[in-house]
């Protein structure tokens, strides 16, 4: 009965210091691009509704292997800047902050120019960086989101 007690105890902490996968720290970080949706709604806001005048922001980025390890990451942007002290507030014209998703799956939101995103598994992967409004909306052009593109190889 003892044993059976110690079993249950060390099985019982075991689990209880396992990351919790289901339970990321944002209700969208680290879940697959098509659930987010389901959990967090997300509208679009097409840029031309913030009037004539105001330029179509654009977003590129460069990506280079970090000399320890993951990814080193710069964004480059147009008639766009990060806003971090405005976010959850009401969508403005050119500022927010972006999402970064790897092979669909949100990995975080950007506060800045620069992001490092940790060492993936080995293979081909797709990283994907959208520009979001304060208000968390996802920034469409004619109807297309606001995002870049590349594909990487982790050796």
């Amino acid at each position: 009965m003892r044993k059976l007690l110690l079993i249950i105890l060390i099985g019982l902490t075991l689990a209880a210091c396992q990351p919790d996968s289901a339970l990321p720290t944002d209700a969208t970080e680290g879940a697959p691009a098509e659930h987010n949706h389901s959990q967090h709604q997300h509208r679009a806001i097409n840029v031309e509704s913030f009037g004539d005048n105001i330029p179509t922001p654009t977003i590129s980025f460069n990506i280079e292997a970090d000399a320890i390890s993951g990814w080193n990451i710069h964004i480059n942007t147009t008639h766009f800047e990060f806003a971090p002290s405005k976010v959850n507030q009401d969508a403005s014209a050119g500022e927010g902050h972006a999402h970064i998703y790897v092979d669909g799956f949100k990995m975080a939101r950007i506060y800045s120019s620069w992001y490092h995103l940790k060492k993936l598994t080995p293979g081909q992967h797709i990283v994907i960086i959208s520009l979001n409004a304060n208000d968390h909306s996802s920034l469409h052009y004619q109807g297309q989101a606001i995002s870049a593109n590349q594909s990487i190889q982790q050796p």
